[in-house]
């Protein structure tokens, strides 16, 4: 008895060592992520011999973890998509970004640039009163949008999923970006995206928590945007081309029509480099970060702070300060979670904001400290309080577009509806199981396997402050397509705006939002998909 007691008290002290993590290169990790990649890929030399540094940075292959392998389906295997498969995939890709890219779209585009942004009216919603006196907090799911009395016709579904962009700091854009969660960060997704009138925001997670690797990243993109070929259906007619040359105003008895034909092609990639974004810390490492990318070229920043805290505005000042010369530089302060800041990130110089804590699918910080995900509350309180455009990270949106939208939302942002693809991290090398449905890690920025990348541990090798779900999504064949992705949330933004018996979303701005309406679980179950 004296024996055993003695070892449970040697036991019980503490231990005479320190214990100190050794830091591990990024290097390193692409080795083990390769390792990773090569056990899942069986006997396949051809696979094996793409999994290379080159084909991580640019999202060529998944970034894989230790902590994503458990996610898979049993005897899952690493393939790449059949040739047709793929080829099929590009045509649609091309259809589209032609689609969206024709002189009738681009001229829009532009003149909506050049409007002036005017910020949604003061709200006088009778439902959002009601809650904000009884201190309530709704979600997305708790709301609506009802349909006013028409006064017109029938409206034209594709003439408004034609022009549905809206004026997002100074540039006619889709109201839909690419966030920067990173397993759907690629080459291919970004530049694609940024093709298709939306921004992007070049994560700062996983392999790119690397400096060098997300600036080099960025300088590949902005790169393949400055001189990719054309094809000859975006090329404007005389006619289009002197509607440009008006609309730029632009002498056009002082040059040629070959030069007037140079300035327009060069105006469309500049809307599309001006869509390439990345996301970088709000600390001093983020001032470093943004003076690297914006050697890259990069002129679009995303300032990232979980906590929404005063950080989001100082790091907003030091930037202006760091580039007060360059006047092309935009700011998209977040994550901001209440009215006060939003309006001090708006002073110390954001042109743009994003709100939205998320509910606990990808990201768990709501879960962690026991917060409320309030995020049609604070947009209803941000109306007539704010003068910039704001954006929704997360925040429960789901399917509710035109609620957010009417809401005073200018931009949402829809990394797992649109970049969950084969252009998503991956590229055309995807996880197959033995059913043939493919399959794609997925995790949020401060998932356990993002921590991994960073080597984010502490001195016994434990990730600190997970707070995101690392896991795998289901890559649905007929949602394969990154296009065809926002195709979908294109439609869906113009039938909303049939209903709601307006043109643009700006025309939802302009309104009191008093059709917003509360509605009880069995009113929104009846509008649910069938099958859910």
């Amino acid at each position: 008895m004296f024996s055993t007691m003695q070892s449970h008290i040697k036991l019980a002290r503490f231990l005479d060592k320190r214990f100190i993590h050794e830091k591990i290169h990024i290097d390193e990790k692409i080795i083990q992520s390769a390792r990773l990649l090569r056990k899942f890929s069986g006997s396949n030399k051809k696979i094996q011999e793409d999994i290379t540094k080159e084909n991580f940075r640019l999202g060529i292959v998944p970034r894989l973890s230790p902590f994503d392998v458990q996610y898979f389906p049993k005897n899952t295997k690493f393939v790449q998509i059949p040739t047709a498969t793929k080829n099929a995939l590009l045509r649609e890709r091309a259809h589209d970004l032609i689609a969206w890219n024709k002189p009738s779209q681009f001229l829009h585009r532009l003149n909506v640039g050049k409007t002036t942004f005017i910020p949604p009216v003061l709200g006088h919603s009778h439902a959002m009163e009601r809650l904000t006196a009884d201190r309530m907090v709704v979600s997305f799911d708790d709301l609506r949008t009802d349909s006013p009395i028409p006064k017109n016709g029938r409206q034209s579904r594709s003439d408004l999923n034609s022009h549905i962009e809206v004026n997002i700091m100074g540039q006619g854009r889709v109201p839909f970006a690419l966030g920067s969660v990173p397993d759907v960060g690629s080459f291919l997704s970004y530049t694609t995206v940024a093709m298709s009138n939306g921004m992007v925001f070049v994560s700062r997670d996983k392999l790119l928590a690397d400096i060098s690797h997300q600036a080099s990243l960025v300088k590949d993109i902005i790169d393949f945007l400055k001189t990719v070929e054309l094809p000859r259906e975006i090329f404007p007619n005389s006619q289009e081309l002197a509607e440009f040359i008006e609309l730029m105003n632009i002498n056009p008895k002082k040059i040629s029509q070959k030069e007037e034909l140079n300035k327009y092609i060069q105006a469309l990639r500049d809307s599309w480099v001006a869509n390439v974004g990345a996301a970088i810390e709000a600390s001093s490492s983020g001032i470093l970060r943004a003076k690297e990318l914006h050697r890259a070229g990069c002129r679009l920043f995303r300032i990232y702070s979980p906590e929404g805290g005063t950080e989001i505005v100082s790091t907003t000042k030091t930037l202006r300060e760091t580039f007060k010369k360059s006047d092309s530089v935009k700011i998209v302060g977040g994550q901001i979670m209440d009215t006060t800041t939003a309006r001090k990130a708006e002073a110390a110089g954001c042109d743009a904001i994003f709100i939205g804590v998320a509910g606990g699918s990808q990201c768990t910080t709501s879960v962690n400290a026991d917060i409320p995900v309030k995020t049609p509350n604070l947009l209803y309180s941000l109306r007539g309080n704010i003068s910039i455009p704001v954006g929704i990270e997360g925040g429960g949106v789901g399917t509710h577009l035109m609620t957010a939208y009417m809401l005073g939302a200018s931009f949402v942002s829809k990394p797992g509806e649109i970049g969950v693809s084969w252009e998503g991290a991956g590229g055309e090398f995807m996880f197959k199981d033995l059913a043939g449905d493919y399959y794609m890690p997925y995790g949020g920025e401060a998932s356990i396997s993002a921590k991994w990348w960073k080597d984010s541990v502490d001195p016994l090798g434990r990730p600190k402050f997970v707070e995101g779900e690392t896991g795998v999504r289901h890559v649905k064949s007929e949602l394969m397509s990154l296009t065809r992705n926002i195709k979908k949330l294109r439609d869906q933004v113009s039938v909303g705006l049939v209903f709601q018996r307006s043109n643009s979303i700006s025309e939802l701005h302009a309104r009191d939002c008093d059709n917003i309406v509360q509605v009880t679980p069995d009113a929104s179950a009846l509008s649910q998909a069938y099958a859910k």
